[in-house]
């Protein structure tokens, strides 16, 4: 996987929005005396200040706090203290530190912070398109708390992707569909004795009158599961999302044949009749494989010798019985150059073809 040698990318926490605080901070303008306390004590880098120019305030997100900076020094800054909600733990530090008289940091509810949350996903390069949200009743979970996500916490996420939260609580209702769940309510009784000739398997039907509504619910439906492989992920879940099924989660897998970001393969087959709300994973290609090679090139003299290496570009001293070793590159060959130390024995060695070993 070429992390062997035990290095890791730098910077991978920034991907890792977690949101399992409760409450999370809050910062107000108005009251803050701009003393940064707050973010030096924050063990988790959740809360950090910032100074802005007119250029980068007038380039500030619509609706971000921000105050003028206090310091005589900082005329025409403008100051803001940024929390990230979705890497707070919730430990409220912030608050306990706070020496304003009144304080500058409140603790509030996750959901209260939702669209702040919602704008750290954008700012990663996500768009609502690649945002999806359910709903589900929990006894664990305060109502607005973020409870899963699709994709877990360190795993590659492309933008063609899609992220599905799954929040806890119920969605909230808009009035049409009230209104449809009374008229269906309404509907019936009027319509039992048909409910109960069929029961029966009676011949006869009742053709229903104009306006009214199928009583049929869509957990009871059962629909065929459509086939989502070659289209991207975020197609995909909009084709199934149109079906009733849900997907649950996603893995990436490399393949040869199909393209980066879209389904190699889904957990049901085309086809297959299953019930509304059926859950389904799907395979997300990485592209074809490329494979990297590593090599070792040893010091063959009695005393310190140079190198270089012309595809690369590379040139440097090795020591005596040294070594060097380069990992991870493309070339199944490399070309290199030995040249002993002033005073060292040996002729050099000129454009030497060396094999590398693949990973």
């Amino acid at each position: 996987v070429g992390r062997e040698d035990g290095t890791f990318p730098s910077g991978t926490a920034a991907y890792e929005k977690r949101g399992v605080a409760v409450s999370v901070p809050e910062w107000d303008p108005a009251k803050c005396i701009q003393c940064n306390q707050c973010a030096f004590v924050c063990p988790h880098s959740t809360i950090r200040p910032i100074l802005m120019d007119e250029k980068e305030a007038a380039k500030a997100p619509a609706g971000m706090k921000m105050a003028d900076a206090k310091d005589k020094k900082l005329a025409g800054y403008k100051y803001t203290m940024q929390v990230s909600p979705l890497d707070c733990l919730g430990c409220s530090n912030c608050v306990d530190i706070c020496p304003a008289k009144e304080k500058a940091i409140s603790m509030k509810p996750l959901e209260t912070q939702y669209e702040e949350a919602k704008t750290q996903l954008t700012d990663l390069g996500l768009e609502d398109d690649n945002i999806l949200v359910s709903y589900e009743d929990s006894d664990d979970y305060e109502d607005g708390v973020v409870m899963s996500q699709s994709t877990k916490e360190g795993e590659e996420f492309s933008l063609n992707d899609t992220l599905r939260l799954t929040v806890s609580g119920e969605e909230e209702k808009n009035s049409s569909t009230s209104s449809d769940s009374s008229s269906s309510q309404s509907n019936s009784d009027t319509s039992s004795n048909t409910t109960s000739e069929s029961t029966n398997n009676t011949t006869e039907t009742t053709t229903p009158a104009t306006g009214t509504e199928n009583t049929t619910s869509d957990a009871d439906a059962t629909v065929a599961v459509p086939s989502v492989v070659g289209l991207t992920q975020a197609e995909a879940t909009t084709v199934l999302d149109a079906k009733n099924i849900v997907v649950t989660s996603t893995s990436s897998d490399y393949s040869d044949t199909v393209p980066t970001g879209q389904v190699i393969s889904q957990s049901i087959a085309p086809g297959e009749m299953v019930a509304a709300n059926t859950t389904i994973t799907l395979v997300i290609s990485k592209g074809a494989k490329t494979t990297t090679y590593n090599y070792t090139i040893a010091n063959p003299y009695e005393g310190e010798c140079t190198y270089s290496i012309a595809e690369l570009n590379k040139s440097g001293s090795i020591p005596k019985s040294g070594a060097i070793n380069i990992s991870d590159v493309t070339k199944a060959q490399l070309t290199v150059s030995l040249t002993p130390a002033e005073g060292v024995p040996g002729d050099p060695i000129v454009n030497q073809v060396v094999q590398g070993t693949a990973n």
